[in-house]
């Protein structure tokens, strides 16, 4: 979302973005992010500049990445020759 949004985006398109990301992180069971995600668009939405930069590092900091599976060794059952 972030990389999405640009310097002077209508606060509008901004606070409909942060409604989605807030329905969609309601809707995966994550209701931190669901919060955050509102009240970054309540701040974008009150025109508050400082409360803005605020909410949306908070956001940001709630976000985390996803992390890639833990590799597994495995080690086949069976021989190469026992498919022959």
């Amino acid at each position: 979302m972030a990389q999405e949004a640009s310097v002077g985006e209508p606060n509008e398109n901004l606070t409909g973005k942060l409604d989605a990301l807030a329905t969609y992180a309601a809707l995966a069971e994550q209701p931190a992010l669901a919060q955050t995600a509102r009240d970054a668009a309540v701040a974008v939405s009150a025109n508050n500049a400082e409360a803005t930069a605020d909410a949306l590092t908070t956001l940001a900091s709630t976000v985390q990445a996803p992390t890639a599976p833990a590799s597994q060794a495995v080690s086949p059952d069976f021989e190469e020759d026992d498919l022959r």
